[in-house]
Parts: structure tokens; C-alpha cells; sequence
């Protein structure tokens, strides 16, 4: 059952009268725009064209200091709400916030941030080879935050984004009820994670599966890696590895290679192969020029590649 235009409703109505009591309301947004050039795995060149890949504006209310409400929606093709939350801070217990609606559940690391505060253009694609689905659910959520820890565990429907099943129906759709969880630990230059999902993401499989991942990050000087790997039960694992050199404040050089190994068939694997140079042209301007190739089964070698020239602005 879709619900997006119920929530967007709501959260609008919501955000409307918080903006006339004593609240603070701030609007925030990014738009990333590709223009892409490449050929096919037949050698063709029909990867040629102009999207508007990104289309994101981002609410939030405060009514007071420890409650945050954020209506988030999509609209890059077509009109779909991404957040949809209220979060409480519990004063009680420094570090610990509460989150209900819809959200973006916690696993991994590369899928988290928002598509503004990524290095590459785009999300690893291993995220939704391992995982399938959607990145954002409906639940609730406990967050602790201190300076060198994180931990962050969700009971979500398991539906995706803007699909519901209240009392356990699910409107046709297997009902589902499942568990997500990270946690992050950050010593000097480093910052160590581990990731857990149990469920089978709605009707992705008959049976509940466990997911489970590891991460790093690293950051010394200009140079910056992170690095990840996310596996499904005893079928799949992806991998991915991201380095970055910065080059002064405004320039940086920035690779990507990712590998989804299937241990039912070679044949069902995938590689990823790319790097590329952003420009900081203004502070709410980037500019990244792209390339990536792409191979299937165990070839490493790509058999179809594109190269991208992303604007980014945000405001």
C-alpha cells in the first residue's frame, strides 16, 4: 500500500504549524546532474545522455531543543518521500536519541551518508547486489553517540520505502519484522565498524537471511580511505575499497573497485573499476569528472564502461 502522499501530507501539515509556533525550520537541498558518455557490453556507445540523477530537499523542525522532525522527499523521477521521522533526545541520557517513521535503517558504511557527502558519484553498487531492497524503511530506532563510539539498532517492516503493513497484514505482502544494527568505533586516525541485518527484505526471499558486514575508515594528512565488505548468509559477498588523495582544498583525485563474489556460481559474479577528479568549484559547488568499466562473472577486465561529468550543488 503506498502511503507517500499520507506522509508527505502529514509531515508538510506538521512542519507548517511548527514553523508557526516556536520552532526552528531549515530547508536544505542537493541536486546532482550527470552527463554521461560510454558503450555496452556489445561495444556500442548507447550509454549517451543527461540525467538528473539527485532532486533532494531536506526539512527539519525543531520545536525544542532535544525534538528534530525531517520530512526528506525524492524528486528526481518522480515524487517519493525518502525521511519521514521525528527524533527525541532523551535528556536523561546524554548520547541517546530515539527515531520513529520512516528512515534509512542502519547497516554498512558506504550506503549511510547522503548522496552530497559521497566521494564517488554514486553509491556502491554492492549494496543492493548483498542487500537487496531499499535503503529506507519504517521502524523505530535507538541511537547512542559518544566522541569515539556509535551504536545504532532498528526493528523495521522490512518493506522498503513507503510500503507499510500494520499489524502485521502487509496489504497482500508477506508480513515481515526485522532487525538491523551498526557500531563504530573511532581510535586516532581510524574509525572500525560492523554492521547486522536479519530478515529477508520483504518478499526479496522465502526465508529470513543474515547479513552481516565490517568496515573501515582512515584519514591521515590528504590521504583518505574506506573500505568494506558486506555478506548474505552463505551465497554472496560484496567488497569494496575507496582511496582518496586530496590535492590543496579545492581538488581531489579519487578511486573505486568493487567485486560481488556468488559462491552458488562464478558465473553470477560482478566487478567494478573506476576513479575520476572533483573540483570544490564553489563552497556549494562540486564538479567530478568519472570514469568507471564494469565486468560480469569472474572477469576482472570491463566489458562496458562510462564516463561521467557530475555537477553537484547544494543549497
Amino acid at each position: 500500500m503506498k502511503k507517500s502522499a499520507f506522509a508527505a501530507l502529514l509531515l508538510a501539515s506538521t512542519l507548517a504549524s511548527l514553523a508557526h509556533a516556536d520552532s526552528s525550520v531549515v530547508f536544505k537541498g542537493v541536486l546532482k546532474d550527470w552527463l554521461t558518455v560510454g558503450e555496452n557490453p556489445a561495444k556500442e556507445f548507447k550509454q549517451v545522455g543527461n540525467v538528473l540523477k539527485v532532486a533532494r530537499v531536506r526539512l527539519e523542525a525543531r520545536p525544542n531543543e532535544n525534538v528534530l522532525v525531517v520530512a526528506m522527499p525524492e524528486l528526481a523521477g518522480g515524487i517519493r518521500v525518502l525521511d519521514a521521522y521525528a527524533t527525541l533526545n532523551v535528556a536523561a541520557l546524554p548520547g541517546l536519541a530515539l527515531t520513529a517513521g520512516q528512515f534509512k535503517f542502519p547497516f554498512g558504511q558506504n550506503r549511510m551518508p547522503g548522496p552530497q557527502a559521497l566521494r564517488n558519484v554514486d553509491y556502491a553498487a554492492i549494496n543492493t547486489a548483498v542487500l537487496p531492497g531499499d535503503a529506507w524503511d519504517d521502524g523505530i530506532k535507538a541511537t547512542y553517540s559518544l566522541p569515539q563510539l556509535k551504536v545504532e539498532v532498528a526493528s523495521v517492516e522490512g518493506m522498503g520505502q513507503n510500503l507499510s503493513a500494520p499489524a502485521g497484514s502487509g496489504f497482500g505482502l508477506r508480513p515481515s519484522q526485522e532487525l538491523s544494527g551498526l557500531v563504530e568505533v573511532s581510535v586516532a586516525d581510524w574509525t572500525l565498524g560492523a554492521s547486522c541485518y536479519q530478515g529477508s527484505r520483504g518478499n526479496a526471499f522465502t526465508e529470513p537471511r543474515l547479513f552481516g558486514g565490517g568496515h573501515l575508515r582512515f584519514k591521515a594528512g590528504p590521504l583518505a580511505l574506506q573500505a568494506e565488505f558486506i555478506n548474505r548468509d552463505v551465497d554472496r559477498i560484496g567488497y569494496q575499497a575507496e582511496p582518496l588523495l586530496a590535492l590543496g582544498s579545492d581538488w581531489a583525485v579519487i578511486g573505486d573497485y568493487e567485486r560481488v563474489e556468488d559462491y552458488r556460481s562464478h558465473a553470477l559474479g560482478a566487478t567494478r573499476l573506476g576513479g575520476g577528479v572533483r573540483w570544490q568549484a564553489h563552497e556549494a559547488v562540486k564538479l567530478t569528472l568519472w570514469a568507471q568499466g564494469d565486468s560480469a562473472g569472474p572477469e576482472q577486465a570491463p566489458r562496458s564502461s562510462v564516463g561521467i561529468l557530475q555537477t553537484q550543488v547544494e543549497f
